[in-house]
């Protein structure tokens, strides 16, 4: 008699579960009680992080010595070319092979 009746509890659960997730899931984007503005938080956008990165590379580190740090600065819009801000590695591009395909870049 327990079983039948945890089993019909159950049932009902689940199918309240499911219609209520699926009302849900009409609501329109951004709709929640949890919703506050980044602004009313006090939360920095990210270009003010992105600002503030590309100002600790300009003040700290001239020198750029790592290919992800100056596609990420490039990214931001800097021209790395500057040479009164940057100083650029001399890469060898002779390493490489002419006409190698990418997966052998890995493996030089």
């Amino acid at each position: 008699m327990f079983k039948r009746k945890s089993n019909n509890l159950i049932s009902r659960l689940l199918v309240f579960l499911m219609v209520l997730m699926t009302v849900l899931s009409y609501l329109p984007a951004g709709v929640s009680p949890m919703v506050v503005s980044a602004d009313a938080l006090g939360v920095s956008s990210i270009e003010d992080h992105m600002n503030n990165t590309v100002s600790y590379y300009e003040d700290n580190a001239s020198e750029l010595d790592d290919w992800e740090i100056i596609c990420a600065l490039v990214g931001a819009g800097v021209d790395i070319h500057d040479s009164s801000k940057w100083t650029l590695p001399d890469w060898n591009t002779d390493t490489s092979p002419v006409g190698s395909d990418a997966s052998k870049y890995g493996t030089i």
